[in-house]
C-alpha cells in the first residue's frame, strides 16, 4: 500500500515537470545563436564599401550550417571567405567563427547614416538572430556649412574709439580643412558701421584681415555693438560674432581771431571760440589788462575781473555745446578821454598863442585909515616877461584918482616913477620909463597914494598900462587888472 502511494506521487511529479522541461528546451533553442559585429570601416563615400567583422557562436545542441542574409536589398554584400555569405558557415556546437562582410550601396547618389539589419539563421533548426550595423555614407563633397564649421575666426577691435581717428578692425581667419574658399564675405554692421569685405582663404591657410573704418568726428559719445558675419555663397557661419565698443567723448575748442578795428583812441578785437568736439564743455578764457585800461573797456559777453599775482585780468566762462561757437568782443574806447585831452591841449596852446608875452598885475592895499575911511594906500604893479624874447622902450603908465595924491616914496629895490603928470580926462598919471625888459625878467613897481579926505566906501583904481616895442618894431599895449579897495 505504501509503495503504491509512492509510485502514484512519482507519476504526478513527472507529469507536472514535463511541460517545464519542454519550456526550458525551447528557451535554450532561442539562445542557440549568439551574434556580435565589429565595424572595421563604417564611414564611406557612395562608391566605396564598408567592412564589418561578424562573429557567430553556436550555442545549440546540434552542429549545423548558418546562413547570412539582409532584410534590405539596397546593398551589395560580399564576404571573406566568399562562400560564407553565399553558402553559409558550418559551426559545431560551442564553436565561434568570424567572417568579414563587405557592404556597398547599390545607389551611389545616396548619403547619410543608415541602420542595416543582418540576419543569421540555423539551417537545421530554423532559429534566427539579427544584429544592427551602422553605416555612414558621405556626400561626394562636404557642404559649405561643414567646411565653415572648421573655419576659425577671431575679431579684434579697440574697446574705445576716438571718432577723430580711424577705427582698426583685425580679423584672424584659419581654414582648418582642405577646401579652397575663393570668396569669403565679411559683413560688418552696427549703428555706426555698415561695410562688406570679400577675401579668399586657401586650404589650411591662416590669414589676418585688417579693416579700417571711419566714424564721423561729430558722433556723440555712445556704446555700440559690432556684429561680424561670415558668408560663403548663401551659407552664413553661426554664430555671428558680436563685439562691444564705445565712442569716446572729447572737446576740441579752437580760437579764431576775427577782424580787428584800430583807430586813434579806439580799438576793437573779436575772438570766436568753436567747440569742434562731440560733447559740451565749459571753457575758460582770460585776458590780461591794466587797471586803468579796464575803466575804458567794454566786453560782449560781459566779463568778470580777477586779480592774480598783482596783475588784473578779464575772464569769461563760456558753455560750448558740440559745434557751437561764441564770439568774445573787447572794445577799448578812449575817445572821451582823447577829446578831453585834446580840448585841454587846445586851451593851453590857445592860451600861449593868445596871451601877450608881457603880463601886468596890479594890486593895492590900505596902508592907513582915518575917521573910518581910507587915508593912505599902497599900490604894487608886477610886470613879467613871459617869453624868451627881450623887449625895448618899456613904459608903464598908471592913472591915479583925483582924490588922491602920489607919494614919491619908493621902497628899496623898486624903480622910482619917472614923472607924475596931469591928464585932462583921467586926472593924474604916474609914468615909469623902464627901458628894456629882458626875457623872463620881472619888475615890481611900488608907490603910495594919500587922500586929502578920508575915503569912505569903495575906491576903484583903473588898470595900469604897459607899452613896449617887440623885435619887429611894433608897439604893443598891455593892460593890467583894475583894483577895488574898501575901508
Amino acid at each position: 500500500m505504501g509503495r503504491s502511494r509512492f509510485g502514484m506521487l512519482f507519476v504526478l511529479l513527472f507529469l507536472f515537470a514535463l511541460p517545464l522541461f519542454s519550456l526550458l528546451s525551447h528557451a535554450s533553442e532561442g539562445r542557440a545563436i549568439e551574434l556580435s559585429a565589429e565595424p572595421l570601416v563604417d564611414v564611406i563615400y557612395a562608391h566605396e564599401q564598408a567592412s564589418y567583422r561578424l562573429s557567430i557562436k553556436n550555442n545549440g545542441r546540434l552542429n549545423g550550417t548558418f546562413r547570412i542574409s539582409f532584410t534590405d536589398v539596397a546593398w551589395s554584400v560580399q564576404s571573406d571567405p566568399l562562400y560564407d555569405y553565399f553558402s553559409g558557415m558550418s559551426i559545431n556546437v560551442g564553436e565561434t567563427k568570424d567572417t568579414t562582410l563587405f557592404i556597398k550601396p547599390i545607389n551611389q547618389e545616396v548619403y547619410g547614416k543608415y541602420k542595416i539589419e543582418v540576419v543569421v539563421q540555423s539551417k537545421e533548426t530554423g532559429i534566427k538572430e539579427s544584429e544592427i550595423l551602422i553605416l555612414t555614407i558621405r556626400p561626394p563633397k562636404p557642404t559649405i556649412r561643414e567646411y565653415l564649421a572648421v573655419v576659425r575666426r577671431l575679431v579684434d577691435i579697440p574697446p574705445q574709439v576716438d571718432p577723430r581717428e580711424p577705427m582698426p578692425i583685425g580679423i584672424n581667419l584659419e581654414n582648418r580643412n582642405p577646401m579652397n574658399i575663393s570668396s569669403l564675405t565679411i559683413i560688418l554692421r552696427s549703428n555706426l558701421i555698415d561695410n562688406k569685405v570679400s577675401v579668399s582663404l586657401g586650404p589650411l591657410e591662416s590669414k589676418r584681415v585688417e579693416i579700417t573704418e571711419s566714424i564721423p568726428s561729430d558722433t556723440p559719445p555712445q556704446a555700440d555693438t559690432l556684429n561680424v558675419s561670415f558668408v560663403v555663397g548663401n551659407e552664413t557661419l553661426e554664430p555671428v560674432i558680436s563685439e562691444v565698443f564705445e565712442v569716446m567723448g572729447y572737446s576740441d575748442v579752437k580760437a579764431r581771431i576775427g577782424g580787428a578795428v584800430k583807430r586813434p583812441f579806439f580799438s576793437e578785437e573779436s575772438v570766436t571760440y568753436l567747440n569742434d568736439g562731440n560733447k559740451a564743455t565749459d571753457y575758460y578764457v582770460e585776458q590780461q589788462i591794466s587797471m586803468i585800461s579796464s575803466l575804458f573797456t567794454r566786453t560782449s559777453p560781459k566779463a568778470f575781473s580777477i586779480k592774480r599775482e598783482g596783475a588784473y585780468y578779464l575772464a569769461w566762462r563760456i558753455r560750448l555745446e558740440p559745434h557751437q561757437s561764441v564770439t568774445i568782443t573787447v572794445r577799448q574806447d578812449y575817445r572821451a578821454l582823447g577829446f578831453a585831452l585834446f580840448f585841454v591841449i587846445i586851451v593851453i596852446v590857445g592860451f600861449f598863442f593868445i596871451r601877450k608875452p608881457v603880463s601886468v598885475k596890479k594890486s593895492a592895499s590900505v596902508f592907513s585909515s582915518r575917521e573910518g575911511g581910507i587915508s593912505e594906500m599902497k599900490v604894487v604893479i608886477h610886470i613879467r616877461n613871459l617869453s624868451g624874447r627881450g623887449f625895448e622902450r618899456v613904459v608903464v603908465i598908471d592913472p591915479v584918482p583925483d582924490i588922491a595924491e602920489v607919494d614919491m616914496y619908493t621902497e628899496l629895490g623898486t624903480l622910482q616913477p619917472s614923472k607924475v603928470v596931469k591928464h585932462p580926462r583921467k586926472g593924474k598919471v604916474v609914468k615909469w620909463s623902464v627901458g628894456s625888459l629882458e626875457r623872463f625878467e620881472e619888475r615890481i613897481l611900488t608907490y603910495k597914494l594919500k587922500s586929502r579926505l578920508s575915503i569912505l566906501g569903495e575906491l576903484k583904481l583903473e588898470p595900469a598900462r604897459v607899452k613896449y616895442v617887440d623885435d619887429r618894431g611894433v608897439e604893443i599895449l598891455v593892460r593890467s587888472n583894475s583894483v577895488r579897495l574898501s575901508a
